[in-house]
């Protein structure tokens, strides 16, 4: 069963699924942090947590991508 005409989303060009991605991750992100922020940033206890948190976003991501080119 197909949608209506007047429902169906545009085919987007790769150009335009590129940039769906990429602001869909920005966002992801950004909503990510603002729960991690929430959780940890209250207490000065879990504060630390936030460090850790922001070293692996960071370094995971680029081990993975090391990972993938090595194979």
């Amino acid at each position: 069963m197909s949608l209506p005409l007047h429902l169906r989303l545009p085919k987007l060009t790769i150009f335009g699924r590129s940039l769906l991605l990429i602001l869909l991750e920005l966002f992801t992100n950004a909503l990510f942090w603002v729960v991690a922020g929430i959780l940890f940033g209250k207490d000065n206890n879990t504060r630390p947590v936030l460090n850790l948190a922001l070293l692996a976003w960071v370094c995971v991501p680029n081990f993975a991508c090391v990972l993938v080119v090595a194979q």
